[in-house]
């Protein structure tokens, strides 16, 4: 549940398959401009050259993320004072099943959230790119 951080109705919260076509439907039906993609491996995905027109018509920017909050090479940071998202990513965590994935992250973002300022770093990315990491 991310109502907390305004990802609302809950219609705009949506679940896309991985599969690259899906998910570059889902871009361009949202009309998504800035693109955050996952640090993850490149690998081959295939989009169908009109879905992949119509990506290349809407999104502007697209960043690499961590779920560590620290990318490589990166050239965007975002700063903010913990205390000011703490309350409002635990009730997030709280909202999914209890299981061991969960307390993990909750562990973790419990330890980032620990610090004063709590940071981000993102990596800017080129379109292709960003497209071979969804």
């Amino acid at each position: 549940n991310y109502g907390e951080f305004d990802i609302w109705p809950e219609h705009k919260n949506i679940q896309i398959p991985p599969n690259a076509q899906q998910t570059a439907e889902a871009i361009t039906e949202r009309g998504v401009t800035i693109l955050l993609v996952p640090d993850n491996d490149v690998r081959e995905n295939e989009i169908e050259p009109v879905e992949l027109e119509s990506v290349r018509r809407n999104v502007r920017r697209c960043f690499a993320y961590s779920d560590t909050g620290t990318t490589s090479s990166s050239d965007l940071t975002i700063e903010c004072a913990s205390d000011l998202l703490r309350d409002f990513a635990l009730s997030v965590l709280d909202s999914l099943p209890p299981d061991e994935t969960v307390q993990e992250q909750r562990q973790q973002w419990e330890k980032r959230m620990a610090a004063d300022t709590l940071r981000h770093t993102f990596r800017q990315l080129d379109l292709g790119d960003a497209l071979q990491r969804i």
